[in-house]
């Protein structure tokens, strides 16, 4: 039976025709106009054909894969950039590359389950011979929230990854990369006289950075529209996580503010705004205005696996440890905290979401606060008693 077609006035063809249903199951219709009948109807025929592929698969049981891309089409709109990059990873590395992609959803059981993470125990890891425990949880986190868009589609009436255990993953704060304030100001020192390309350049964005405690993502994204030198303050509006100029909202909705960021910050600001100025007018029109206060002096941003590159070869070049561009973040809280600054403010200027998480981080830099709680209270309480009975 020919599918049905219109010639528009215009003379181009006109066909409707149902396609693979909506992921939450509604009818789905398509209209393709294209400049002859045969090529519409080609088209449309095309899309009956995934559509009656998707209803054979329906009738014989969706596969593990066969329900990705309407979980996707669900989820990743709502998701950041760079955790949209964290789950197809997982997908392409580890779900696509294993039997359980083609295993249909209503014979998927929680032993099988056990079998794909026995395998996964089994694969080599990015630092280690095999996955760390943290990536398991992840990989198996992904798994149990697809499974659950599949308990909401209808394919299954349980979720069979919610009772298979994955190994404990216990924090060691202690192990938290850091410098301390002399590492740092040899850092500052050697950066600032160094004759390396654009050292001051990257003296005075990595100086930024271990004043304000920001993400490499928010660093990179900043703007000078983001920097109100007169308050001495900065707005956090988005994040760039990839090479070139495109950026996402903040990684959390806490992480999008408006915080001073105190003197010395600002004059780390200023440096890189006279760079700049100084490159401007040295390219004049090969000089690109792209708004970013981290730049090259072509006037374009570098990317953000670029700035940790550079860390990293100034930390070999000085012969300081390497604390990854995160590490200058966590040198932040550290010397913040040690300094006396009230964990709620640093929680605060972090971003974090709740003082509970930094308290979990960095309390052990902070040994000395129980000691003098406990004494403050201890003389409130009989500092005008005799500790002694007569």
């Amino acid at each position: 039976m020919p599918i049905p077609s219109w010639q528009k006035k215009d003379g181009t063809w006109k066909v409707v025709v149902d396609c693979v249903p909506h992921p939450d199951g509604r009818r789905r219709q398509i209209t393709v106009r294209e400049s002859t009948k045969a090529k519409a109807q080609a088209v449309m025929l095309a899309l009956q054909q995934e559509r009656l592929i998707y209803s054979a698969r329906r009738q014989q049981g969706l596969t593990l894969g066969d329900l990705i891309g309407p979980w996707a089409a669900v989820c990743f709109p709502n998701l950041e950039v760079s955790t949209i990059d964290r789950y197809q990873g997982i997908i392409d590395l580890h779900l696509k590359t294993d039997p359980i992609w083609g295993v249909p959803l209503r014979n998927l059981t929680e032993s099988q389950i056990r079998e794909f993470h026995a395998r996964l125990r089994l694969k080599p890891g990015r630092r280690g011979p095999t996955l760390a425990k943290r990536s398991l949880r992840h990989i198996h986190a992904l798994v149990r929230q697809i499974l659950k868009f599949a308990v909401d589609q209808g394919e299954i009436d349980t979720n069979p990854a919610l009772k298979v255990a994955l190994p404990r993953v216990r924090d060691d704060p202690s192990k938290i990369k850091s410098w301390t304030v002399d590492e740092t100001g040899r850092f500052s020192d050697l950066a600032k006289t160094s004759t390396a390309p654009n050292s001051r350049l990257w003296w005075a964005f990595f100086g930024f950075l271990v004043c304000t405690g920001l993400r490499r993502g928010e660093g990179a994204g900043l703007r000078w529209a983001d920097v109100d030198f007169e308050s001495g303050t900065i707005t956090i509006r988005q994040t760039r996580l990839k090479a070139g100029i495109a950026t996402s909202v903040p990684k959390t909705t806490a992480s999008a503010r408006t915080f001073s960021v105190g003197s010395h910050a600002v004059r780390f600001l200023r440096e890189l705004k006279a760079i700049q100025e100084s490159d401007r007018a040295l390219l004049g029109q090969g000089w690109t205005d792209s708004g970013f206060v981290l730049t090259l002096p072509d006037g374009l941003p570098p990317s953000p696996d670029a700035i940790t590159r550079r860390f990293r070869r100034d930390c070999e070049r000085f012969g300081l440890t390497y604390i990854t561009i995160h590490g200058l973040r966590h040198t932040f809280a550290t010397q913040a905290l040690q300094a006396g600054v009230p964990i709620h403010l640093v929680s605060q200027i972090l971003s974090h979401s709740s003082i509970a998480i930094t308290l979990a981080i960095y309390s052990h830099v902070m040994p000395g606060d129980t000691e003098r709680a406990m004494e403050t209270v201890g003389e409130f309480v009989f500092g005008g008693r005799s500790a002694t009975q007569n």
